[in-house]
């Protein structure tokens, strides 16, 4: 395009932005001069760049981009990439999802594809930018396809799934980045949730074949341990819990099997990882522990045997290396008595819903049921000794998971491993030889197995879940539900300018979406229990069941307007009320407003 002017162009976004919200500053590549002293005050600002690919408009190949993104926070909330040759622009905010619109067609949802197991990584780089660390990191992706882009477009490429990887090893600058990061945020959360979920489901897979299980039979349990790890999936850090206790597990009964000891020397490298990742970290010490006093009492049988103390205290020093790594941390020390505290706070375990027991109603946990049944009667069946460790894992992981659903996930991956190696130990000693005869068969057909390297169930995982997300008609675009999240609402008051008069009263599942959608507004509550205490969570119930003094409540908390569910019954108490006005109304959220 001769005619583009990128200074014309830059001043004319400029003026608008400014025209738009007169509040906000702009920040563009051709006022990079402003002072960092005064930028990095600026919660919130837009941030241009009229003309991303210099070099590819100097080529006149049409591959330049306008980027527009709004930082809030240091956060892209909302981007535009456009590219004026080719007349294709590509947009998201924050909880809406991303769009593509070519020319004057209808915009469509736009979703980031997972990598096909087999098929070669698509991989877009820059027309411009490739170096030799570049080359020498697809070098190590093995077979790849390259497409050659410039821009931000190489962000979008990803972000509609036309290519898988973006290697950018240079530097780089916000106003290049921003607008992409925007539009590709949301999907980047729910591949990684994908990717956990498989590596979890994986990771079992290996540790159940590494106890002498042929293929057909770990497959059985690798996929029971997907639909039971299935039953509390949820794009949140529980999920890093989930997967690091899968590694533990699989690295302690490794080294118990006489794998080389050092392999204990990642346990506390991830203890590391996992404490600044998630509480569940004490799972992890619970496990460790309980291996290292199956050490100490088998020790303590036999003390002539030099394995086993020298088994003992490496266990013993693991142990003390995790608690010493799980000091790092920004809250140090303290994480613990803030861990272990919440524990004992029964009325918040008891009024959060994933602490409950299992609902054996729901069709996924009767499959739980079914996996203790089984395990009940596999034990039975056994005629040999059980070990004792096994037995004690299985018993204490099966009583978190009946205390807390949440725990479900838990049991499965430490407990598959074990049940599936009693299974295959209750065949070989089935009298009437037919357990014998399946399990001849199951060795035999278990080759196809070397061809994968016992990671078919994780690929399924993965598989099972990208297609959940991103199959047309089911959901077509990676955001929050408009049906189960104010979208709508939270959309209509953004656009309106409508300015909160004060304090908000919120529905408890949805602060956190407030708090991703809407920033600026400090919620009443939200799904962080832990942080706000017993004493407000019972006001938070106390006034949403509009119990005796719940009108008191919300003056005392100086709450200037409610957004609750229609059916809530607060929101039919306002209704009777003469100084509460109706602001917005859907059939997923009201918002009521206090008069003066």
């Amino acid at each position: 395009m001769t005619t583009y002017n990128p200074v014309v162009a830059g001043q004319a976004i400029v003026a608008g932005l400014k025209k738009l919200t007169p509040v906000l500053p702009v920040h563009s590549e051709e006022a990079a001069d402003i002072p960092y002293a005064e930028r990095k005050s600026w919660s919130c600002y837009w941030l241009v760049d009229p003309l991303d690919g210099t070099k590819e408009f100097i080529k006149r190949n049409g591959e330049f981009t306008v980027n527009i993104a709004l930082i809030d926070n240091g956060i892209p909330v909302m981007g535009v990439v456009y590219a004026p040759v080719l007349d294709v622009c590509y947009y998201a905010t924050q909880g809406a999802g991303a769009f593509v619109q070519l020319s004057k067609s209808k915009a469509k949802p736009i979703t980031v594809k997972p990598h096909v197991q087999g098929k070669p990584v698509k991989v877009v780089a820059s027309r411009s930018h490739s170096d030799a660390r570049t080359t020498e990191l697809l070098e190590q992706l093995g077979e790849f396809e390259s497409i050659s882009m410039g821009s931000s477009l190489k962000f979008c490429l990803v972000a509609e799934g036309v290519a898988n990887f973006y290697p950018r090893l240079g530097p780089t600058m916000e106003w290049d980045t921003a607008a992409a990061h925007a539009i590709a945020g949301l999907a980047g959360v729910a591949v990684l949730t994908a990717a956990l979920f498989a590596a979890t489901v994986g990771v079992v897979y290996v540790a159940i074949r590494r106890s002498g299980v042929p293929a057909p039979i770990a497959f059985a349990f690798g996929f029971l341990t997907l639909i039971l790890t299935a039953i509390h999936l949820h794009p949140r850090p529980h999920m890093f819990t989930t997967a690091l206790l899968a590694v533990f597990s699989l690295v302690l009964l490794e080294v118990r099997r006489g794998a080389p000891r050092r392999w204990l020397l990642a346990l506390p490298v991830l203890m590391a990882a996992w404490v600044n990742l998630h509480g569940g970290f004490l799972v992890g010490f619970i496990l460790l522990g309980v291996f290292a006093s199956d050490a100490v009492v088998r020790w303590t049988r036999d003390r002539q045997s030099a394995e086993s103390r020298t088994m003992s205290l490496v266990l013993l020093a693991t142990l003390a290396a995790c608690l010493l790594v799980s000091l790092a941390n920004p809250a140090g020390w303290r994480v613990w008595p803030h861990a272990i505290g919440y524990l004992r706070l029964t009325w918040l375990i008891d009024f959060t819903q994933e602490y409950k027991s299992p609902d054996f109603h729901n069709t996924l946990v009767k499959i739980f049921l079914l996996s203790l049944l089984l395990g009940t009667g596999v034990l039975g069946l056994v005629r040999s000794r059980i070990d004792p460790l096994g037995l004690g894992l299985w018993l204490l992981f099966m009583a978190f998971a009946l205390h807390s659903v949440r725990n479900v996930p838990l049991f499965a991956v430490v407990c598959m491993p074990w049940l599936a190696s009693w299974t295959c130990q209750a065949l070989r000693e089935r009298p009437d030889g037919r357990g014998m005869r399946f399990w001849n068969w199951a060795v035999g057909v278990q080759r196809a197995d070397t061809l994968v390297v016992g990671w078919p169930v994780a690929l399924l995982a993965l598989l099972l879940l990208t297609r959940v997300a991103v199959a047309p008609g089911w959901k077509d675009e990676f955001a929050f539900a408009p049906d189960v999240f104010p979208v709508a609402a939270v959309a209509e008051l953004q656009s309106s300018n409508f300015v909160p008069p004060g304090p908000v009263y919120n529905e408890f599942r949805w602060g956190g979406y407030l708090l991703y959608a809407w920033p600026e507004v400090p919620v009443f509550i939200d799904g962080q229990t832990d942080f706000y205490g017993e004493k407000l969570t019972q006001e938070y119930r106390g006034i949403r069941f509009i119990e005796p003094g719940w009108r008191l409540r919300l003056r005392e908390r100086n709450v200037a307007w409610v957004m609750v569910p229609p059916t809530a019954p607060l929101a039919g108490a306002l209704a009777l009320l003469d100084d509460w006005d109706l602001r917005y109304s859907d059939s997923t959220a009201v918002v009521w407003v206090r008069k003066n």
